[in-house]
């Protein structure tokens, strides 16, 4: 995979852990009502005020990237979290672990997905946790990257804190 700067901003998210810092880090701070994830990475950098160098340059810096190969993700629980998915997984004869999964729900919003599992599809990751394994989309990994799941029954159930996440003005999550 080569990236270019007519790739869209989430096929860019999707190379690799390392994409969403390189864009950060090369002035890419927004991605709102102008600027989609949909939109590619030329037109969201445009929108971030930046100039062809310096957009040549993130796509140098991103293909360097897929070159040194991907860090570990990690996802961790709560002593709470992990007792409870592991007595759900007890009552599921055949199951093994569990697929979890980014939903979207509106333009770069997502919702967690999480069910049982025996393994992984094609294109997913296995992602240990403890005892427990999660079968993760490759393609949103790097979302993943650092989640923490707790459980709250006063809440409603499990609790995903994400550090990817960042909160709009509306107090909507959106990530990048």
């Amino acid at each position: 995979m080569k990236i270019t700067k007519s790739m869209s901003i989430l096929e860019i998210l999707s190379s690799g852990p390392r994409a969403r810092s390189i864009l950060r880090e090369g002035g890419i701070r927004f991605v709102g009502k102008k600027a989609s994830p949909l939109e590619s990475l030329e037109f969201v950098a445009k929108a971030n005020g930046l100039g062809e160098r310096q957009i040549e340059g993130l796509v140098v810096k991103l293909n360097e990237s897929l070159k040194k190969g991907k860090p570990s993700i990690k996802i961790s629980l709560t002593e709470k979290a992990a007792e409870e998915l592991k007595s759900l997984l007890s009552k599921r004869p055949g199951k093994n672990g569990f697929r979890l999964r980014l939903v979207s729900i509106g333009c770069a919003m997502y919702s967690y997905d999480l069910d049982f599992a025996t393994k992984a599809l094609e294109g997913e990751a296995v992602i240990k946790s403890g005892e427990l394994a999660f079968f993760v989309e490759k393609r949103h990994a790097d979302f993943l990257s650092g989640l923490r799941i707790g459980y709250d029954p006063e809440a409603g159930g499990f609790v995903f804190e994400n550090p990817n996440i960042k909160k709009s003005a509306s107090d909507i999550p959106v990530l990048l």
